[in-house]
């Protein structure tokens, strides 16, 4: 499930050694435990859809991949690139790792006491400085929602390659499908979306089959 810790940070990522985030981790997330019915995630879906897609933002992406594994097998960063892109809303500059178990565990442990890889941690930083207020609280409001809408993301997802080929095929997924339906969950945690509570669950996961369907992808969420 997620966490959120507070705290500030700007991004720290090196190509060739162990991933070191300076930032606080705002969302750490494993396979989402919430299973709505197959009845309820193709209505809440087909409902979503058609607004998300009317008013789906142009975003601006600069997105750095890195393979700390073998790449074979794996997607590749066109690939992540298209997955990253079809949940994002705002423009964004994001690293995506690729680790190997011995590094997702460690991670796992740095940050949230776990002593296992996970399958994807999201991490988020770059939060603005206050703005001075000279103006009235609704106009000021709206000026803070403008340039928080304006503001680029600013974050790191890291996925673990053993653990996304074990999970695929214990679900008797297709490898490019599964990487694509947690690289959307990453983005979309970086977002603010969460499952902590059904009703945030529900939104986020139909919110997640609607990308992926544009993707060409199938409900991650129905059991056959």
């Amino acid at each position: 499930m997620a966490a959120r810790l507070s705290g500030k940070a700007q991004p720290s990522v090196n190509n060739g050694a162990m991933f070191e985030p300076s930032s606080s981790l705002s969302h750490v997330i494993e396979s989402p435990a919430a299973r709505p019915s197959k009845q309820q995630s193709v209505v809440a879906a087909s409902s979503l859809g058609s607004r998300y897609s009317a008013r789906r933002p142009s975003t601006k992406l600069s997105l750095c991949v890195q393979y700390a594994v073998p790449g074979e097998g794996l997607p590749t960063r066109q690939q992540f690139r298209r997955w990253v892109k079809a949940a994002l809303e705002r423009d964004a500059k994001l690293t995506l790792r690729i680790v190997d178990e011995t590094e997702g565990r460690q991670l796992n442990g740095d940050y949230r006491r776990k002593d296992y890889a996970t399958n994807v941690l999201t991490f988020a930083y770059g939060e603005s400085e206050p703005h001075e207020q000279t103006s009235t609280p609704r106009e000021q409001t709206s000026i803070q929602g403008k340039q928080m809408a304006a503001q680029a993301l600013l974050g790191d997802i890291v996925l673990c390659a053993p653990v996304v080929a074990r999970e695929a095929a214990a679900q008797g997924k297709a490898m490019p499908h599964h990487y694509a339906h947690l690289t959307v969950h990453g983005v979309l945690h970086m977002q603010g979306f969460d499952h902590e509570e059904s009703g945030e669950a529900t939104a986020m996961e139909a919110r997640e089959v609607a990308i992926l369907a544009r993707l060409g992808v199938a409900n991650p969420y129905c059991e056959d």
